[in-house]
């Protein structure tokens, strides 16, 4: 699924500076869960220029691109 992401007005700066560096434009590679190295529910996602990670659920803001 293909995604517009923006940072949430509570965002930290590890999810501003990922979605400033490889976004706004990102694909989701797994939907929102926990994971091991954190609290809250995280996505993963993938950008058009290569870099995968995980954002936090809560620190993002997306629209699904038809």
């Amino acid at each position: 699924m293909e995604m517009n992401i923006e940072a949430a007005p509570n965002a930290g700066r590890r999810t501003k500076t990922k979605i400033r560096e490889h976004g706004p434009a990102f694909t989701l590679l797994a939907s929102p869960t926990t994971v091991g190295f954190a609290s809250g529910r995280w996505i993963r996602v993938g950008s058009v220029d290569g870099w995968t990670g995980w954002l936090p659920e809560d620190e993002i803001e997306f629209e699904v691109v038809p």
